[in-house]
């Protein structure tokens, strides 16, 4: 018998198992690495966005309103504080300011604190503290200054030539009394710019006559426009000569302060000592005696510069903090949404885990629809923000400075609002049991 060749099937070849379709995929494409993978995940948070415009805007209106705010409220505070700051420094940083202190009680203890200072301190301070170069007392008070039928409240300043020098300001017209004028009490002024413009009504007053508290003077001069310092209006003055407002307006031989500058910015703590010596030797006080007993008080200029920035850091953060009240209702609409989106789309849910989506899909899913929220309503903010502040700086003349920090402040908040929002609704979405998902109508 001859053998047949026996037929043997040949197996046929092994074929590769074909990769889990992504879930989140517009089409059948693979997943190609995390990258990919994260794009699919924005696409499809931009569809679900894009599917309810009406809807996604007025989300994002609360993140926009809270970012705008934020930037608006930080560009108000920064721009005070930096206007506040530069006029006490062109005042000069290395001044001293020696002045009756505030005790309380009645008769003979207020007396004293009210006679603490008078004029003579301040030649006896320039001669015997070495690091003094300059002192100019002040004594100031209001009045009522009178020109024609115009009649207007001042600051009336008696003081002596040295003002200028340790206050840096400028005589624009006419030239400012001497110290003949001082020691014979002349009935002579120098006008700040907004009296003069108040009474005058633009035209020079140098040779005009005036009447403070009903006597009249000599108007010799008109002070360069200054602006206001802090609460203060400093063109809202009238200079006259410290013993003409002494013995002739006021009837009074004390002085409101006396201004002392240091002969350098360096020299300015000694300084203080030096006149903190005089004057606790002047009123025959020892070393003993607590500063909140003395009857005077002495302040440096870059103590009142530290002092008002603490208020203005102050202001910044009472801004800051109701303006991210915004964000914080921005991020509860951002959360209400997601839930409301969550519940919308329960059988999507179902279906995409039943062809191969994980829970930690469908969480990042909808935490990336929440983030692009806030990232979205976060950039228009920027825009609104900064045309708030432009609008404030051209048609309100207010002085604004948009920090760089208040920009990563409200991106930084707001993403973190989308994210801390939106993960309740994602991992609630995750949650979700496929079956139930399923048949959910």
């Amino acid at each position: 018998m001859t053998p047949t060749a026996a037929t043997t099937a040949t197996p046929a070849p092994a074929t590769a198992k074909a990769p889990p379709r992504d879930p989140f995929a517009d089409d059948d494409s693979p997943r190609t690495g995390p990258l990919a993978f994260s794009w699919q995940l924005v696409r499809t948070a931009a569809k679900g966005l894009a599917a309810h415009k009406m809807r996604t805007f007025l989300t994002c209106l609360g993140v926009i309103i809270g970012v705008a705010a934020v930037l608006a409220m930080m560009a108000i505070a920064e721009g005070a504080s930096q206007s506040v700051s530069s006029r006490i420094r062109n005042l000069g940083t290395n001044l001293i300011f020696v002045s009756p202190g505030h005790r309380r009680g009645r008769g003979p203890a207020r007396s004293a604190a009210e006679d603490a200072v008078q004029l003579d301190d301040g030649e006896k301070i320039l001669a015997s503290c070495p690091s003094v170069s300059l002192v100019a007392p002040d004594l100031t008070r209001n009045a009522q200054v009178k020109y024609l039928s115009q009649n207007r409240p001042a600051q009336i300043v008696g003081t002596t030539p040295e003002y200028l020098e340790c206050r840096s300001y400028g005589v624009a017209e006419g030239t400012f009394f001497d110290s003949d004028d001082v020691r014979a009490a002349r009935l002579v002024c120098v006008l700040g710019y907004k009296v003069a413009e108040d009474l005058f009504g633009g035209g020079t007053p140098v040779g005009s006559r005036i009447k403070i508290q009903g006597r009249s003077f000599e108007v010799i001069g008109l002070m360069e426009e200054k602006g206001d310092a802090s609460w203060v209006s400093l063109d809202e003055r009238v200079y006259v000569p410290i013993k003409t407002a002494q013995k002739r307006l006021f009837g009074t031989d004390n002085v409101s302060q006396i201004i002392v500058q240091a002969a350098d910015e360096s020299l300015v703590g000694s300084a203080e000592l030096e006149c903190d010596a005089y004057m606790r030797a002047r009123h025959r006080l020892g070393p003993e005696v607590e500063e909140n007993e003395l009857p005077y008080r002495i302040r440096s200029q870059r103590e009142m510069l530290s002092t008002m920035s603490e208020v203005s850091n102050t202001f910044r953060y009472l801004f800051g903090g109701v303006a991210l009240v915004s964000l914080l209702v921005g991020g509860i609409g951002i959360m209400n949404i997601m839930l409301v989106s969550v519940t919308e789309r329960t059988r999507e849910i179902g279906i995409r885990m039943a062809v191969g989506a994980t829970r930690r899909d469908i969480l990042l899913q909808f935490l990336v629809e929440s983030v692009a929220l806030s990232i979205v309503g976060g950039a228009i903010g920027l825009g609104v923000g900064a045309g708030i502040t432009w609008a404030l700086a051209r048609f309100a003349a207010w002085e604004v400075v948009l920090p760089s920090s208040a920009i990563f402040l409200a991106i930084g908040f707001s993403v973190s609002i989308g994210i801390f929002f939106g993960l309740y609704p994602a991992s609630k979405a995750a949650r979700l049991d496929p079956i139930d998902a399923l048949r959910y109508e």
